[in-house]
């Protein structure tokens, strides 16, 4: 029997740069159409994932606190260099070029994110993330699971990027759009197309190919009209080419990207610079193509990484794989610090090279407000119940 991943494996969708997967909500819909409906249906996801454990303490500084400087005499950020977010906490200077967008009111960050319970391991700690379950459960990812919740509301789930689509698009029922960043949106030459009966498998794969191929060409027809900086990276072409879908009012409500390369364990202060460089001219991008359109009010970013990094430097002038760290949140958001930062007094497993943050924040209950308080569903049968962070809640309830 030839299953819905065997299907795609073999055939690929015959597609360049277009994958189309479970049922095709957009045939059905007769096609791509706005989802600019006006109130909280209009109201967009996007999540940026920072692969390989992001340094949190090198991203949000505690520039304050001489036991961060004590722990990291090599990599510690200089306090004349942080660029300051509240009185005590300040982001790497690489991230510089978010600073007008914090001044607009569009950039905040949630400290001590992350699992209630430490898993340094990168594949258990991004499942972990990607499904919102610590226990190895049902292969569906959190927004694949809304889906499938929600379908009248939420159809698909769309990636952007190279490789295999991250665990939490997947779902068992919804479709799903995986889109690559950097070749056009537009099908191959197309050979001779199959008969068959609506009912015979080979059909089922002609109906999607020829639903995918016009949904193809309108994408493409979006896609022409891209423009502005942000930066050479891929994320940043993956930013600009959700840019252009949402633009469009293309493509769904949920967007998932990711940025690779974080997992510093050596000589980390270079290539740290240099991949927070580049998320900063992406994201920063990203915010100013939105808000020139008038799309960025109806816009939340949301930025994480599978775990943070230990508090300690190693000898190796890096940093070894950690436990909470900072979540950034761009677009309609309360500006500035939010949550509890971790004490650099009351660490978790002393006995690893000093000690670990705590988690000051369960990450089920990051997306719980997301989904209650943004995307006004319940979360319950997405992540489980969690109480809301009250400072997000308070801006994302109102109309």
């Amino acid at each position: 029997m030839l299953t819905r991943r065997d299907w795609l494996r073999s055939s690929g969708a015959a597609a360049v740069g277009l994958s189309v997967l479970g049922r095709s909500a957009w045939a059905e819909a007769g096609g791509i159409v706005s989802q600019r409906h006006g109130g909280r249906p209009d109201r967009l996801l996007v999540v940026i994932e920072l692969q390989g454990g992001n340094d949190g303490l090198n991203t949000l500084v505690p520039f304050t606190d001489d036991r961060y400087y004590r722990a990291r005499p090599k990599l510690a950020i200089a306090a004349e260099d942080v660029v300051p977010l509240s009185e005590t906490l300040g982001f790497h200077p690489a991230l510089e070029p978010l600073k007008r967008h914090f001044g607009a009111g569009r950039l905040a960050a949630v400290s001590g994110v992350g699992l209630p319970q430490p898993n340094r391991s990168h594949f258990e700690a991004r499942r972990i993330w990607h499904t919102a379950e610590i226990e190895e459960g049902s292969p569906d990812g959190w927004l694949g699971r809304l889906c499938d919740q929600q379908p009248g509301e939420f159809e698909r789930a769309v990636y952007v990027g190279s490789g295999t689509a991250p665990e939490a698009v997947w779902s068992r029922r919804a479709s799903m759009l995986s889109l690559t960043p950097d070749q056009p949106l537009r099908f191959a030459a197309a050979g001779s197309q199959p008969t068959a009966t609506p009912e015979d498998l080979t059909g089922a794969i002609a109906a999607r190919l020829a639903a995918a191929r016009s949904d193809a060409q309108r994408l493409s027809e979006v896609d022409s009209s891209a423009s502005g900086d942000f930066g050479t990276s891929q994320l940043g072409r993956s930013l600009a080419r959700v840019a252009t879908l949402i633009r469009g009012g293309l493509g769904g409500r949920l967007f998932v990207v990711r940025q690779p390369g974080y997992d510093t364990h050596s000589t980390q202060s270079r290539p740290h610079r240099r991949l927070l460089a580049d998320y900063a001219a992406a994201l920063g991008g990203f915010l100013t193509q939105l808000a020139a359109s008038g799309d960025l009010d109806r816009v939340v970013v949301l930025t994480h990484s599978e775990f943070g990094r230990r508090v300690a430097e190693n000898e190796t002038a890096g940093t070894d794989h950690g436990t909470s760290g900072p979540v950034l949140l761009a677009g309609r958001v309360p500006v500035g610090q939010l949550g509890t930062p971790p004490d650099l007094g009351d660490l978790v497993d002393p006995h690893l090279n000093g000690g670990d943050l705590a988690t000051t924040c369960d990450f089920r209950r990051l997306y719980a407000t997301v989904l209650q308080s943004w995307l006004d569903v319940s979360p319950a049968a997405v992540v489980g119940e969690f109480e809301p962070l009250a400072e997000l809640a308070a801006i994302w309830s109102q109309g």
